[in-house]
């Protein structure tokens, strides 16, 4: 099991989850289609983010999934840039 790879799937998942609690309720309250979006984009890659978790732990049952360490960082800088965006708005 590697630690790293375990640890920044952890992240993305987190902070994933986090944004699509954020848009959730934002899309709770405006009723915007854009927020609904944001939202669902958000929940898709909290599913990636448990996918790798699961597959790094060696639990997964979709073995065929799993992730190189440099597209992982990618995510999880993508998923940071836009947990930057809706906090500074």
């Amino acid at each position: 099991m590697d630690t790293l790879n375990l640890a920044l799937s952890a992240v993305l998942a987190g902070i994933s989850f986090l944004l699509f609690l954020q848009m959730a309720i934002a899309y709770k309250r405006v009723r915007s289609s854009k927020l609904l979006l944001l939202a669902l984009g958000f929940f898709a890659f909290f599913l990636e983010g448990i996918f790798l978790l699961l597959s790094v732990a060696s639990v997964n049952p979709f073995t065929v999934f799993s992730m190189s360490r440099e597209i992982l960082v990618l995510n999880l800088l993508i998923v940071i840039v836009l947990y930057a965006g809706t906090v500074r708005g």
